[in-house]
């Protein structure tokens, strides 16, 4: 007799989904939550066939792990919704807009047509003579930043990711950063935080950043 699978989003899972929205427990979530997320995230990633073009499950898994951590207090169960189904379809149409987007960004070789290519457009690297003032200017940020950090409560956690984006800011014409996804990346890979630390932790920051253009500091 062949074993039965085990269902890994029950009302269990349900109920946890609806506490973490009160509590914030990072136990709940790491516990009960996060496991289910990631099996969610498989069997979508796996289903649709997203291997064929997006590859690399493991990454996929974090950034759509880091998407719906960012979507936890949008689901609504007074609305009588499941959140099973309400991730899986979050989960899903992100995994949707990255196909297309890589889709979109690969032509064929004309040399061989057997041979896929990424389209790196030139503009993402491209420069211009404003780009040589805003270089003072960003100076000028990084110290109002860091005087700003200083007047709020930052965890030892908070303290590493803060270091790291400081870090970016004064090496940013060196570093190849142009989207949240190898933001999220650098910033795992330089604390070794996992995504829902490090997405507390830049929601922190974006309330100084929030600061800083109330004062017009980027006028």
């Amino acid at each position: 007799m062949a074993k039965q699978k085990k269902t890994y989003w029950t009302n269990r899972e349900e109920e946890a989904i609806v506490e973490y929205q009160k509590t914030q427990s990072s136990e709940l979530y790491k516990t009960i939550i996060e496991p289910a997320f990631k099996e969610l995230i498989k069997n979508i990633f796996f289903t649709y066939n997203f291997n064929k073009v997006l590859k690399d499950h493991e990454l996929t898994q974090h950034e759509v792990l880091i998407f719906l951590f960012e979507k936890m207090n949008n689901f609504d169960a007074s609305k009588g919704h499941k959140s099973f189904s309400y991730f899986g379809t979050v989960a899903k149409r992100w995994m949707l807009q990255q196909r297309s987007r890589i889709i979109k960004n690969i032509y064929v070789d004309e040399d061989d047509e057997s041979r896929l290519l990424n389209d790196a457009s030139v503009k993402m690297y491209s420069t211009n003579e404003n780009d040589v003032n805003n270089l003072e200017n960003l100076k000028i940020i990084i110290e109002k930043l860091q005087l700003c950090v200083k007047k709020i409560s930052l965890e030892d956690d908070d303290k590493k990711v803060f270091e790291i984006i400081i870090s970016i800011l004064n090496n940013y014409n060196t570093m190849d950063i142009y989207n949240k996804k190898q933001l999220y990346v650098l910033i795992r890979e330089a604390t070794d935080l996992p995504a829902r630390k490090i997405t507390n932790s830049l929601n922190k920051i974006k309330v100084v950043y929030k600061q800083l253009k109330e004062e017009e500091i980027y006028a």
